[in-house]
């Protein structure tokens, strides 16, 4: 999960992880230098989690964070996470039944909901419907 000034949201996000109903995870936080409390808040949780992991981007910007999670995940499965999101209880669960008796490559992924509601943008409600429309479709591939 890449990190840059998500304080106001981090509390919910890490909760919702920590809520999951699949129980063999590990998160591995990537700050990239934020300048609010997020970094503080981050190391709030790893203390308390051991399978909750912060690191320091060593490059700039959220794809050298990604990457840097990327290289120091241990587990088979990996997804991504953005720090102001809500990840659903079953999400983890799903995403491993949906792909334990697959060959390599493959993906799975699911619908987005952006909030709150009354605050997201006209494109952002297009983006909705149109990335959601790839998962009915399944058609990520053609995308």
């Amino acid at each position: 999960m890449p990190c840059k000034n998500a304080g106001p949201f981090l509390q919910d996000c890490i909760n919702s992880i920590l809520q999951q109903s699949y129980a063999q995870w590990e998160l591995i936080i990537c700050d990239d230098s934020s300048s609010d409390q997020s970094l503080t808040l981050l190391q709030s949780f790893e203390k308390k989690h051991d399978n909750i992991a912060v690191i320091q981007n060593t490059g700039a910007g959220i794809l050298d964070a990604l990457n840097l999670a990327y290289r120091q995940a241990i587990g088979f499965f990996v997804t991504r996470m953005d720090a102001d999101d809500i990840m659903p209880k079953h999400k983890l669960k799903t995403l491993v039944k949906l792909l334990q008796n697959k060959s390599a490559k493959k993906v799975a992924t699911g619908k987005v909901q952006y909030f709150p509601v009354d605050q997201i943008k006209e494109g952002f409600k297009a983006y909705e419907i149109w990335i959601n429309s790839l998962v009915d479709l399944n058609n990520h591939w053609q995308e």
